[in-house]
């Protein structure tokens, strides 16, 4: 069984924007995936980021599939992970930095090391989902 909480995301612009998560149920091989990710991103960029919502968008809040491998992108499988990084593009300059895009930290880590230093550009494929309120 899978359950839908509505949660709110509020972004820098102050526009609710209702987002629903998915918590599938305990014996589901991604249980708790959804969860741990969703706090992650809020440790790392906090409750009104918009990174929360392009994550949400790129990847519904999850860095691993159903088997357990890394999430690859529907439409181009060199983009992985939560925040689907693109291995063609980014792979050479996160490790050089060291940082595992593979891993849900390393993920998450090379997102913020890209919106640092390039805002929500590097996601703009999703704009029509996240809405580009950066």
């Amino acid at each position: 069984m899978i359950t839908f909480i509505l949660a709110v995301v509020i972004t820098t612009a102050r526009i609710l924007i209702p987002t629903p998560i998915v918590y599938e149920e305990v014996n589901s091989p991604t249980a708790g995936t959804t969860p741990s990710v969703y706090i992650s991103l809020i440790e790392e960029f906090g409750e009104e980021s918009i990174m929360l919502e392009i994550a949400r968008c790129e990847s519904q809040l999850r860095q691993f599939d159903t088997q357990g491998d890394v999430l690859l992108g529907k439409i181009n499988p060199h983009d992985i992970g939560v925040f689907q990084i693109n291995t063609d593009h980014h792979l050479t300059n996160a490790e050089r930095v060291g940082m595992d895009i593979y891993t849900l930290e390393g993920n998450i880590e090379y997102a913020r090391l890209l919106y640092n230093q390039q805002g929500i550009q590097p996601w703009a494929w999703s704009n029509d989902c996240h809405h580009g309120l950066d």
